[in-house]
């Protein structure tokens, strides 16, 4: 998922490989985006997004989607949290059966940006 400044969140529809490692020889394909100060960027496994509570509903990508909105997650810190307090809530006690991973990162605004 990336959240550029002044703008809503977005998944990448960019190049999609298997996982490093998995295959041995594979060549992988890069492609690219603008990450300019104030971006924020959230890697996550399927784990998160298939994070059932009791009622074998899952969290699911627009949930997670709907966490980046919100201004206030300004850094990655604040944003692995934010993903975590609300799967935690979600799923309450129900067991998962899946690894849940996040790494976010983001670039700071340094004072001659000016994004609001």
């Amino acid at each position: 998922l990336l959240r550029l400044p002044n703008e809503m969140p977005a998944f990448l529809n960019g190049t999609r490989n298997p996982l490093v490692g998995v295959f041995p020889d594979l060549h992988y394909q890069a492609s690219h985006c603008e990450f300019p100060p104030g971006s924020l960027f959230l890697l996550y496994t399927d784990g998160v997004t298939e994070a059932e509570a009791s009622d074998c509903v899952m969290f699911g990508e627009q949930a997670l989607l709907g966490l980046l909105v919100d201004r206030d997650v300004a850094n990655a810190e604040a944003c692995v949290q934010s993903v975590v307090d609300k799967l935690d809530a979600f799923v309450g006690q129900y067991v998962q059966s899946d690894d849940i991973t996040l790494l976010a990162t983001c670039r700071p605004i340094d004072e001659n940006t000016s994004i609001r």
